[in-house]
């Protein structure tokens, strides 16, 4: 590697400022360098030198044949399709929504559904608090950090952060048709 911007550019941002340096790496010392984004720090790792892209295949195609021999072969690997709680939890999020929103509140506090989300599935969402509804609905497009107009307990009008119930519905339609149509 030629300079700091250079590091930078293959490592990461302000990877040189930080100590981690591949400039530091002779022109003899192929086949080491570092490893990052795994793991919090960036490590110093041995490569196997002179291994090229087909030279590489052939080995991981030979390592494959010895597990399927070995039977030590799961999940994605031999096609099988896992899904885990997250999964889970991401595909019914809307759904439980709007089970706990009724059609009548067309702005709903976060606050409020997650308190409802709570008391319908303490397990998945009984320590939720309201910024991670609004983190769990940005992947599907919905904007719930809207300040909303509602009433709370005390009969107090306010705004707060929430969302509108027909952009659940809206989504939950259109990822409907779009399963059916699949």
């Amino acid at each position: 590697m030629q300079g700091q911007t250079e590091n930078d550019m293959v490592l990461g941002t302000s990877k040189y400022k930080q100590g981690v340096r591949a400039t530091t790496f002779a022109w003899a010392d192929k086949g080491i360098g570092y490893l990052v984004g795994e793991g919090s720090d960036a490590q110093i790792v041995r490569t196997v030198a002179g291994l090229d892209g087909p030279a590489a295949e052939k080995v991981a195609a030979y390592a494959r044949h010895l597990r399927e021999q070995a039977g030590t072969l799961s999940g994605h690997a031999i096609g099988e399709t896992v899904t885990s709680d997250e999964d889970h939890r991401r595909d019914t999020l809307l759904d439980d929504i709007l089970a706990v929103t009724p059609e009548t509140e067309a702005k709903v506090w976060n606050e409020t559904t997650v308190a409802r989300l709570a008391e319908l599935r303490p397990e998945v969402y009984g320590s939720w608090e309201a910024d991670q509804l609004s983190a769990a609905l940005k992947p599907h497009g919905i904007r719930a950090n809207r300040q909303v107009w509602g009433t709370d307990e005390s009969g107090e009008g306010r705004n707060r952060r929430g969302f509108h119930r027909d952009d659940i519905t809206k989504t939950v339609t259109e990822r409907d048709r779009g399963r059916e149509a699949s």
